[in-house]
Order: structure tokens, then C-alpha cells, then sequence
């Protein structure tokens, strides 16, 4: 007798706002329809952070290769090594 596999899913109910919060968005709601309650974000708003820090990497990275003494090498090395280990975490 064949069988029939299937998934079955549940609904994970948000949770609930408060009274505050809900006269509030009542009220721009009203004054304004078009109001975006979550408006998108870009890449560089959500990434800004690592942003900043790979380019701080991306420098460490040019002093180090420069070999002008040792100390600028350890320097330029360690936020080049972080940010070599941060660009994983563009990868999900």
C-alpha cells in the first residue's frame, strides 16, 4: 500500500500590541492612510557596522603590505585578519 508524505504547518500567532501602541498607530493611520508602518530598509542601513569595520580592515590590510616596519605590520594585520573573518558574516 503506498503512502503519501506531507508537511503539515502551524500559524504562530504574533503578539499582541499594547493599548498605547495601538492608539498611536490609530491615530497616524487616520491623519495619514498611506502611512508604511515598517518602511524597508537598505543593505548599508543593516550592514553598517561591518561596513565600517571592513574598511577599517581594508586599510589595516594596505599598511601591512607596505612592510614599512613591524609594529605597522601587527597593526595593519589584526583588523585585517578581523575583517577577513567578518565577511562570513555577509554569508548566511
Amino acid at each position: 500500500m503506498a503512502t503519501i508524505q506531507y508537511v503539515t504547518y502551524r500559524f504562530n500567532r504574533p503578539p499582541l500590541i499594547s493599548r498605547d501602541d495601538y492608539e498611536t498607530l490609530k491615530e497616524i493611520l487616520t491623519e495619514r492612510p498611506d502611512y508604511n508602518i515598517k518602511p524597508p530598509s537598505s543593505f548599508v542601513e543593516t550592514f553598517k557596522g561591518e561596513l565600517i569595520l571592513l574598511g577599517i580592515g581594508a586599510v589595516g590590510l594596505l599598511i601591512a603590505s607596505l612592510d614599512l616596519a613591524e609594529w605597522l605590520n601587527l597593526v595593519g594585520g589584526i583588523p585585517s585578519f578581523i575583517a577577513f573573518f567578518l565577511l562570513f558574516s555577509f554569508v548566511p
